[in-house]
């Protein structure tokens, strides 16, 4: 298994992808804006900021292979949430709240892919939010 270089950026990985794969979640936090274990707050737009700005996934995610991701198998399910998050930005744009965004048709694609994605991140690493 590959050494991960950035723990802190993996568990932020793992945490988007949980909040990415979770409707419950979604309805929860992000649409009531009620807290869920440790986290007080959180918005679709951190996923957002997390895959398109704040790393490199979205330019070339096989770069992030031993970053914080363990092989080109998780590279493949990051790129289909990156791609699942982007169509819904395409055919939406960027200005609908998190209850429009989470009732769009596409919206069904990114928890299917966040949820293939975090299916294969070892249980240990799935702390608790």
């Amino acid at each position: 298994m590959t050494h991960i270089q950035s723990p802190e950026q993996r568990a932020e990985l793992v945490a988007n992808l949980f909040a990415l794969s979770s409707k419950e979640y979604q309805q929860h936090v992000w649409v009531e804006g009620r807290s869920w274990g440790k986290v007080v707050h959180d918005e679709f737009d951190y996923a957002v900021h997390f895959f398109f700005d704040d790393s490199t996934l979205q330019r070339d995610p096989y770069d992030n292979i031993g970053w914080m991701l363990r092989d080109r198998s998780e590279a493949d399910l990051v790129t289909a949430v990156i791609e699942a998050i982007d169509a819904v930005l395409v055919k939406h744009g960027n200005g609908l709240s998190d209850a429009e965004y989470i009732a769009t048709p596409e919206w069904a694609a990114v928890v299917e892919a966040a949820g293939a994605a975090l299916a294969v991140i070892p249980d240990s690493e799935k702390v608790p939010l």
